[in-house]
């Protein structure tokens, strides 16, 4: 068939041939874009293929049938024309989104280009054509620039096939080279045809091009795809696309000036595809300026304007080989207590504020990076540990300094833990290098030292540290399980009454048993609470478990106040009253009973937020204690201030009661002072009888230590308590006889 649409003899059976084939391929294409595609993913492109197949169709139909477009002279070909033009738009359109899909990068606008390098392909042609005096050049205008249109059309499509399959992976796709086969036969078959200098021979070599490109596309669309996977994205195809076409464009108009007698029809074309690839190219450097903006901002934190995790990631990945530098973790102190108590808007100007601090301390080379939360990290690239040490100072002498945020002076710290790449070996600087820093940091903040080198020995603490953060995360978090809260209880250490030696009440201290750690002492898992952000949780715990062994006593007839700890971050939370209220009347336990301590560093950490709280726990009839008392401030203005119904003599002073005049002194003011402002003064820290009399001499209301008992959990206290009670009974009625034998 396709030697008798090749042929002029018999034009009438030559003719019906061509109609019936193109009729054939267009109904194909109507099957092809409607039918399921062999897989889902490519649906558009072969959406887009059977168009292009129906539209070639119809446009070798067109000119079978219509005598006036059948004819190789005037305006014959001319259903050519319209079904090559669409034809290869949308095989054009079919590529880029099969390009799309295997790249995920390719624009299904890049339409712009390809009709620019077909015009450039035109231009060319027509500027080859009569400055050669190629035979060609005496056919009329119309069917010398269909030829060349349909000519630069195959090529270019063919090369946009080739190049989606390098790019795509598509090499080892049957379909792709059925396709680019039949473009580069066409294309060729065009050529050689066109070169013979027939007119006729050439109309007829552009259905026969065509219609093979629709038989491909139909044969391809029932192949299996290629289970090649999709390649990452790149721009530099694109960019290199329209580069070419906007060079070749210019260099065709630059020919078709030099020529003595300019066609104005290749002139216009040269100048329009110019005119195409420029701002093709024009729409390429958009592209890429906004991919460069998103790529920077995707490594970008948003807040801060440092780098953000990713931006550390690559810098660290970048990092050559053997090359010297120093990665310091940073994590601001204190800093949770600020955003819960003046909101994220003042704690995003912190963030702000000490970014640009940090960033003042860093050599030019230096990158400042925000991980995420309050936590920083530098990247010191060719830089000695002595040189970061210094830096490092720096920095923690910046963050000491106040921030001054809407009137007001925050005050926070940073642990810094530092890295060198000296010894990494072959290991991988973006995982290795951030753990060792981490492992440094964490041991900087837990210790309270500030600044803390890697070493190998971090390594055991470092993974202790982690798997206690996980079981208490799983035992107070927002995800906390019953099995992990089971290891969270109390101990009891029993306050006794120094004037009756009755016990009076008892103190609540936290205590943990790691499921396969064993028992971890307060410590060490009492600070790894507050830099979780889950004392509250811990605190709430603990209160429970009082009041339920309160209310336990209550109903057995002992009346014991029990003491709980506050530490500075519940004493700033605004649910800690309700939250006291609510579990008092779960308890079912009078408000009388729960003592609740503050230190007075406590206090004076926001003495404003301090005073509403204790005065709010004080009308809901819970006493509040100063716990610590002379390790703080010290400070007698805020005793007349708060209402606070007891106050702990800490251990430091007590200690040295017996032996010290001075501290004798200070006790014995102390406890004047506290009587007189209507509270009762409890020692703690209390190990031997002699420290107790002393105590009896100076009017203390009550003591606690080791001379008593040590901390034990709730059943040994019961136990110990009825041990206790009986022998002040036995102590009392001995007392109570012997006066009556001495009469």
């Amino acid at each position: 068939m396709w030697w008798h649409l090749c042929t002029p003899s018999d034009s009438t059976a030559s003719q019906l041939g061509t109609a019936v084939a193109g009729l054939a391929v267009l109904v194909q294409g109507l099957l092809v874009g409607t039918a399921a595609p062999p897989s889902k993913a490519e649906v558009v492109v072969w959406r887009y293929f059977g168009a292009a197949q129906a539209a070639i169709g119809l446009g070798v139909a067109l000119d079978a049938l219509i005598p006036a477009t059948s004819s190789s002279d005037g305006w014959g070909g001319a259903g050519l024309v319209l079904g090559a033009a669409a034809g290869s738009g949308l095989v054009y359109q079919g590529a880029i989104h099969w390009n799309r899909f295997r790249t995920l990068m390719a624009d299904p606008g890049d339409w712009l280009n390809g009709v620019s390098a077909a015009g450039v392909v035109v231009s060319a042609g027509l500027l080859i054509v009569d400055g050669a005096h190629l035979p060609m050049a005496h056919w009329s205008r119309f069917h010398l620039v269909l030829w060349l249109g349909q000519t630069g059309s195959l090529v270019v499509l063919f090369g946009t096939a080739l190049t989606v399959a390098s790019l795509g992976g598509l090499t080892r796709d049957r379909r792709m080279w059925l396709m680019s086969g039949a473009l580069g036969l066409g294309a060729s078959l065009l050529v050689v045809v066109g070169a013979s200098g027939s007119q006729g021979d050439a109309l007829r070599a552009g259905h026969v091009a065509w219609l093979l490109l629709a038989v491909a596309l139909g044969c391809g669309s029932w192949m299996r795809p290629s289970t090649a996977q999709v390649h990452p994205p790149t721009t530099q195809a694109a960019a290199l696309g329209a580069v070419v076409v906007l060079a070749a464009g210019i260099a065709t108009l630059v020919g078709t000036a030099l020529v003595p007698q300019r066609d104005p029809l290749a002139v216009a074309i040269a100048a329009a595809a110019c005119t195409g690839g420029a701002v093709r190219m024009l729409h390429v450097c958009r592209d890429l300026t906004e991919l460069a903006t998103t790529r920077l901002e995707a490594r970008t934190d948003e807040l801060t304007a440092a780098a953000n995790r990713r931006g550390l990631h690559d810098a660290l990945s970048a990092l050559p080989s053997q090359h010297p530098a120093v990665l310091l973790v940073l994590d601001l102190d204190r800093f949770k207590d600020i955003n819960d108590r003046f909101g994220h808007h003042v704690g995003d100007s912190v963030l702000r504020t000490l970014a640009d601090r940090f960033r003042s301390c860093l050599p030019d080379q230096g990158l400042l990076a925000r991980m995420g939360g309050d936590e920083f990290a530098v990247l010191l690239p060719g830089c000695s540990v002595e040189h970061a040490s210094e830096i490092a100072e720096d920095i923690r002498e910046h963050s000491h300094q106040p921030v001054e945020i809407g009137g007001r002076l925050l005050r926070l710290g940073t642990s810094i833990g530092l890295a060198t790449t000296a010894d990494l070996g072959d290991l991988r600087p973006e995982v290795e290098l951030t753990r060792r820093a981490d492992a440094a940091m964490y041991t900087a903040k837990r210790s309270g030292s500030g600044i803390v080198a890697y070493t190998d020995t971090l390594d055991q603490i470092a993974r202790r540290e982690h798997a206690l953060v996980e079981a208490l995360q799983l035992a107070l978090g927002p995800d906390a399980r019953p099995d992990g809260l089971a290891g969270i209880g109390m101990h009891l250490q029993p306050q006794v009454d120094i004037a009756t030696g009755r016990v009076c009440g008892a103190e609540a201290l936290a205590r943990w048993t790691h499921p396969e750690l064993g028992p971890v002492a307060p410590d060490e898992f009492l600070p790894l609470v507050e830099q979780q952000g889950l004392m509250s949780a811990l605190t709430v715990r603990v209160l429970g478990l009082s009041l339920d062994a309160a209310r336990r006593w209550q109903r057995s007839g002992r009346e014991l106040s029990l003491a709980v700890n506050l530490s500075a971050s519940c004493l700033t939370t605004p649910e800690l009253v309700p939250t006291v209220q609510a579990e008092l009347l779960r308890a079912g336990v009078d408000s009388s009973s729960l003592t609740l301590e503050i230190t007075e560093t406590t206090l004076m950490s926001d003495p404003e937020v301090a005073l509403r709280t204790v005065r709010l726990l004080d009308e809901a009839g819970v006493t509040v204690s100063i716990d610590d008392y002379g390790t703080g401030y010290s400070s007698l203005s805020y005793l007349d201030k708060l209402p606070a119904r007891e106050l702990k003599l800490d251990r430091s002073f007590v200690g040295r009661l017996d032996h010290d005049q001075r501290t004798s002194a200070i006790v014995a003011g102390t406890i004047q002072i506290a009587h007189r402002l209507g509270m009762r003064v409890v020692a703690e820290g209390v190990e031997d009888a002699a420290t107790l009399a002393r105590l009896r001499e100076l009017g203390c209301d009550q003591s606690q230590g080791y001379l008593h008992a040590r901390p034990m959990p709730l059943a040994a206290f019961e136990n110990w308590l009825v041990d206790y009670e009986a022998s002040v009974a036995a102590l009392d009625r001995t007392l109570g006889q012997e006066p009556a034998a001495q009469q």
